[in-house]
């Protein structure tokens, strides 16, 4: 069984990206534990990267680490990024990317154990959109891309979430308990979401089918 950490925004996020990197492997994995944190969100996340890579890679047997972030109105990963200069200062697959990439560089070999991976995945706008996917409703990057040249949005976070939990303000629990259900769903169809969310969520399938 493969140890694979996952850090998101929120707890529920990573409970529900564990079904799914689960999902991708087509196996069960366990989930070494991570640093304690003190607040949750974007901009900390990016901070404790560093430390989180650093933790698992020096007091643990992780196999690998997945970061999985929203995108919200931030730019959408896209191949156009791995070209020169290679990222996009507003993209946050390419912010994550970049700061564990420096990061992994600084660590010494393990003695025993083979490096440690990193897989990043962008749900676009949110991980709510991922998983409303199987809905005739459902968003997908290119509808975001598009009503974003015209301007426009097509569903606000509070309507995501209302979509999907039935409120615009979830109880963590309730979060947690809808992002699960719903991922249990999606995992049976991965080709379908990757078809939807090339640029966010194609780089996190590829990369995880390599450590098979």
């Amino acid at each position: 069984m493969m140890k694979i950490a996952i850090f998101g925004e929120s707890t529920a996020d990573e409970d529900a990206t564990a079904i799914l990197v689960s999902g991708i492997l087509g196996a069960d994995i366990e989930r070494p534990h991570l640093p304690s944190l003190r607040t949750r969100g974007w901009s900390q996340m990016l901070a404790e990267l560093p430390r989180i890579i650093r933790a698992l890679h020096f007091n643990s047997d992780a196999d690998g680490l997945v970061v999985i972030a929203d995108s919200n109105g931030h730019s959408l990963h896209g191949p156009e990024h791995e070209e020169a200069p290679k990222s996009d200062a507003d993209c946050r697959f390419c912010a994550i990317r970049e700061v564990a990439q420096c990061e992994l560089a600084r660590l010494k070999a393990r003695p025993v154990l083979p490096p440690l991976r990193v897989a990043v995945g962008l749900a676009v706008p949110a991980l709510e959109a991922w998983l409303l996917s199987q809905r005739r409703t459902g968003l997908t990057e290119a509808m975001v891309k598009v009503a974003r040249q015209e301007r426009r949005e097509l569903h606000s976070r509070a309507q995501l979430k209302e979509l999907l939990y039935g409120t615009s303000r979830p109880t963590l629990e309730l979060e947690t308990a809808k992002m699960v259900e719903h991922m249990r769903e999606i995992v049976r169809d991965l080709q379908r979401l990757r078809t939807a969310f090339p640029g966010g969520f194609g780089p996190l399938y590829d990369e995880i089918m390599t450590w098979k």
